[in-house]
């Protein structure tokens, strides 16, 4: 099952490294976003005040109109609509609980970013500096993600609603029938309703539960399959996105499993098994920082500081 975090209100930066972020393992770490919220109240007041960028240009956001994603691209959108547009119109009776937005927060004159604090587990140096990206998730609840995978690390504050996060380990690609999609990092799983005549493997799969609550935070390995389920009536939580491992990794493997790995016939399945299967069995201590190029210790810790000071934030090639 999934790991559960005292009921502290963070995660010490040493223990998130190495007892999650090293160690591979999901996390929820209650009350673990209330801090980052710092005093504001992030209700849809506060969210207006603060929808356009800061020259007063309005702040043009990622509205999708469907509450469930069944194929591989986010369309259809609302083309046109604004930041403030989506805060005043979403939850009207008209729209049916059918709209949600992606925002990045490293829009260049978006104020937001100022009253969302560095938490606490990601004060590792190491770590923050390879913070690359902060999304707004928000909806009127009742949505429903595909089942994927990112590549990169994620931990999510739940500022406002609740979320059931179900999780595979990467070991359960095939079960997930990755190599039945036409894009990498999705299932064709219909989470809904999966037809287990079509899909039979999925029936064998040993999914991790996580409930979130609003002030709660979580994190999602790389590579971790993840289905999340929203719930309203009001529904807001913000993505940091981070990618603290230097490339070469590799270097590390034995050389039958490195050759195995670039074998140009490789499934996506076999090579996410490989790559994730190395990465559990080297642990913490064979990874190197991508901005250091030397072991990832955490022993450095970065002052607690608002998200406006990562200047680098929406650079992806400082994850690289």
């Amino acid at each position: 099952g999934v790991v559960v975090a005292s009921l502290e209100p963070e995660l010490s930066p040493g223990a998130f490294w190495r007892q999650h972020v090293g160690a591979y393992k999901p996390v929820i770490v209650r009350g673990g976003a209330r801090a980052a919220m710092g005093a504001q109240p992030w209700d849809d007041a506060f969210l207006i005040e603060h929808c356009a960028l800061a020259d007063g240009k309005p702040w043009h956001a990622l509205i999708v109109k469907q509450n469930r994603i069944t194929h591989n691209d986010r369309h259809p959108l609302m083309t046109g609509w604004t930041f403030c547009d989506f805060l005043k119109r979403y939850n009207r009776p008209e729209h049916e609980n059918m709209l949600y937005t992606v925002t990045p927060l490293s829009e260049a004159g978006s104020t937001l970013r100022r009253f969302l604090w560095l938490p606490e587990p990601l004060r590792c140096a190491e770590l923050y500096e390879s913070l690359h990206e902060a999304r707004l998730w928000m909806s009127a609840g009742n949505t429903t993600s595909s089942i994927h995978f990112d590549t990169h690390e994620n931990y999510m504050l739940q500022l406002d609603g609740s979320k059931d996060v179900y999780m595979w380990h990467p070991n359960e690609s095939r079960k997930l029938y990755l190599d039945f999609h036409n894009k990498f990092g999705l299932s064709p799983l219909n989470a809904d309703r999966v037809d287990l005549e079509r899909y039979p493997e999925f029936a064998a799969t040993a999914p991790m539960h996580m409930k979130v609550h609003a002030g709660d935070a979580f994190y999602i390995p790389e590579g971790h399959w993840h289905l999340i389920i929203s719930h309203g009536p009001r529904n807001v939580a913000v993505a940091l996105e981070f990618a603290p491992f230097a490339l070469g990794e590799q270097q590390h493997w034995p050389a039958p499993v490195t050759e195995r790995y670039h074998w140009p016939g490789l499934f996506w399945a076999e090579s996410v098994l490989i790559r994730y299967a190395m990465r559990e069995r080297y642990g913490a201590e064979h990874y190197h920082a991508a901005k250091r190029g030397r072991p990832i210790t955490c022993e450095e810790l970065v002052p607690t500081v608002p998200l406006s000071e990562l200047g680098w934030l929406g650079s992806h090639e400082h994850a690289s």
